[in-house]
């Protein structure tokens, strides 16, 4: 259902397009990235994104603010 509607595997929860940045959230503990995620935040990355993933949203929130103060 999700392919339906659009969703592609490995794209990061997040974006805010103005500041060129995806957020992928993981659980404090035991969340993992997957092989197609990896692929994903690569690829990003390389074409000049930004890719914070956060391990919870207290973590999230952190490495956003200090992505906002670089």
């Amino acid at each position: 259902m999700l392919k339906d509607e659009g969703v592609v595997a490995g794209i990061p929860d997040l974006f805010v397009p103005e500041w060129k940045l995806f957020i992928e959230m993981k659980r404090e503990r035991g969340g993992v990235i997957s092989k197609e995620q990896e692929k994903i935040i690569s690829y990003l990355i390389h074409i000049g994104y930004v890719v914070i993933v956060g391990r919870g949203a207290t973590d999230a929130s952190r490495k956003v603010l200090k992505f906002r103060q670089v």
